[in-house]
């Protein structure tokens, strides 16, 4: 009887060490990388717009940068774009970015403020959780987020760019929210102001001065891949007016909208989307088709399947989706 006792004793001790040192060691350091990158579709002499990212591996609330002027850097200005440092958040400008390009950003908590010869953002989240975010469960782990873009005029050459101050340097931190000392980043439940206490990170990454040559902008028109509704035909303007049977923005844009054939944005039977490829396939090429867009079945060539295709789908009773597989909207 006594050994099996014996055995009791040891395993209950073994547990009880066990949750001791679970307890009582410390937790892995969360860590956040920030990085300034070109972005894309600019001449690599002369850059002018540059774009905040960061990845972390924990929720975040805020996140606050400091860019540095470049070396030598010639008579010019740098400004975070849309959000003046002169003005007191980043919505009181007309046409700001946050609303459509980065919209996990809430503009009206963000603010630049600038500190001795340090051009800070404080990059408040507005992602639909009960605090607000800039990175929650839903886009968490994704990698390399972007937030905001840093305007040099005059541009200067990616061998000489703006700097970020990394986020270990205590001045990162000395950012005035309201009456307190805004904190670096912030994790967790969100708080007005906690001075860099309580959900603040156990510890940071050091930010990294220039990322590296990712392709996130395929057609080099200065719209991010992932905030692109065309990401493989170049579209500034993002039009979007519709698609097969719909008058409203169906997330492809007009640019690439397989199936359209005479500039509206929209496939639909009253118009010449249908007559318009009829015509092309037999050598007579309307204004406004493209033949870019004509394939609506693979392959991607254009045929008189994809106009078959087409006429089913138009004269359908309901709405049958076509595949958008056009060389307009692929690599």
């Amino acid at each position: 009887m006594r050994t099996p006792r014996r055995i009791d004793i040891m395993r209950w001790a073994l547990a009880a060490a066990l949750l001791f040192l679970a307890d009582g060691l410390p937790s892995s350091a969360d860590e956040i990388e920030v990085e300034l990158r070109p972005l894309s579709g600019q001449n690599p002499a002369s850059v002018t717009l540059w774009e905040i990212c960061f990845e972390s591996d924990v929720e975040l609330h805020r996140l606050t940068v400091g860019a540095l002027l470049p070396t030598t850097y010639p008579s010019g200005t740098m400004t975070w774009k849309d959000c003046d440092a002169v003005n007191p958040s980043c919505s009181t400008l007309s046409g700001d970015i946050f609303g459509t390009t980065y919209t996990t950003v809430d503009p009206a908590n963000s603010f630049a403020q600038v500190v001795g010869d340090t051009l800070f953002l404080v990059l408040e989240g507005s992602l639909p959780i009960v605090d607000g975010a800039l990175t929650s469960p839903p886009n968490l782990g994704l990698g390399h987020q972007c937030l905001a873009r840093l305007e040099l005029s005059v541009g200067v050459n990616t061998s000489n760019p703006p700097g970020l101050l990394s986020l270990v340097d205590p001045d990162t931190a000395s950012i005035s929210w309201g009456d307190c000392t805004e904190p670096i980043v912030v994790d967790g439940s969100r708080s007005d102001c906690d001075a860099g206490t309580g959900s603040g990170l156990v510890s940071l990454a050091s930010s990294t001065v220039v990322a590296s040559t990712i392709p996130d902008d395929f057609d080099e028109d200065l719209r991010r891949d992932e905030d692109d509704n065309c990401v493989y035909t170049s579209n500034v303007d993002q039009m979007d007016q519709g698609g097969l049977k719909v008058s409203i923005e169906d997330g492809v844009g007009d640019a690439c909208q397989c199936g359209e054939g005479e500039g509206s944005g929209k496939i639909l039977l009253a118009e010449n989307d249908l007559s318009n490829m009829l015509s092309h396939l037999r050598g007579v090429t309307p204004a406004g088709f493209l033949e870019a867009r004509c394939s609506v079945a693979s392959p991607s060539t254009c045929t008189i399947h994809d106009a078959a295709v087409l006429a089913s789908a138009l004269s359908s009773p309901s709405t049958v989706a076509l595949d958008n597989v056009c060389n307009a909207d692929t690599p």
